[in-house]
């Protein structure tokens, strides 16, 4: 395939309770384990620490702060309070064993960190209490890991902030003016309904702004590190999809891509999630902040 860099949970995994399968320290095993067979082949990953969507590869989420909305897992509370009981402590053990592999690119706080449920109204307040938990939990992580990269793992912001992304107080701006926050993410997926603009799919219009605020405002690069096409598994033409969308967003300047799918059992089969590492090295204003991650780009 080519792929240089993957993108793999970190977190141990969880029953339909929240209770953990594994404990931290065989979580750590098996994370050391990809990590040197990664190292052996000269390749890299960009492990995410926990998953805000209920995939079961989280860290254990107390039922009080659970939204059952059949894919949403986190409320507000968690991002306020809980996970200092929960993530917290999972990166001062997973990170502090790990965090200086030389395999590691970089840490994703975790994958689809947003508002839920997802349609709710968000308030200023409400986007004060995200700033401080991606400010804590990225300087946890620089604590372990100082050489490595470190992303919020979102969507993007508007599914994190809403409009106040970009209007208003900006809160897009202030994320990612934190100084332990080194890359943007974004994800983007050609699922119907919906407009879609050539091959970007339902979310080009957010992608599109956040490529313009990442060069303009924010001096972070920016990388997409979830595309799919429609229908997944179902859909024939989806190598070509694939194909042609990456072509288009490295047009527009991301600074790398990795296709959906952490796991692929023969029903989710969408191909694993190999990232461009070489276009990271890519001109971009905030090219600096990228210099010798670990990995020595």
């Amino acid at each position: 395939m080519g792929a240089q860099v993957v993108r793999f949970f970190a977190a141990v995994n969880v029953d339909a309770q929240g209770k953990p399968r594994t404990d931290i320290p065989l979580a750590i095993e098996r994370g050391k384990a990809v990590l040197d067979r990664l190292q052996q082949r000269g390749m890299f990953a960009l492990l995410t620490l926990t998953d805000a969507l209920w995939s079961g590869f989280s860290v254990r989420v107390e039922p009080r702060y659970r939204v059952d909305s059949g894919v949403d897992v986190l409320n507000l509370a968690w991002y306020a309070e809980g996970y200092q009981k929960s993530l917290l402590p999972f990166i001062q053990e997973y990170v502090g064993v790990l965090g200086a592999h030389p395999a590691v690119l970089g840490w994703g706080i975790g994958n689809a960190m947003r508002r839920h449920p997802s349609l709710s109204p968000v308030t200023p307040q409400e986007c004060e209490i995200y700033l401080s938990f991606f400010r804590a939990t990225s300087e946890a992580i620089r604590r372990h890991a100082p050489t490595k990269l470190i992303t919020p793992g979102i969507e993007s912001a508007w599914h994190l902030f809403g409009s106040y992304a970009y209007d208003g107080p900006r809160f897009g701006t202030r994320l990612y003016n934190i100084a332990t926050l080194d890359l943007a993410t974004l994800h983007t997926f050609q699922n119907p309904p919906g407009p879609t603009r050539q091959n970007l799919g339902h979310l080009h219009t957010h992608l599109e702004r956040e490529l313009q605020l990442a060069q303009t405002e924010w001096g972070v690069p920016v990388i997409v590190q979830e595309i799919g096409p429609t229908g997944g598994r179902d859909r024939g033409d989806g190598g070509a999809w694939i194909s042609a969308t990456l072509e288009q967003l490295f047009e527009m300047g991301i600074s790398g891509a990795l296709q959906y799918a952490f796991h692929a059992p023969p029903r989710r089969n969408r191909g694993g999630q190999p990232l461009r590492r070489d276009a990271l090295s890519g001109q971009h204003p905030a090219q600096p902040r990228l210099a010798q991650p670990g990995g020595g780009l």
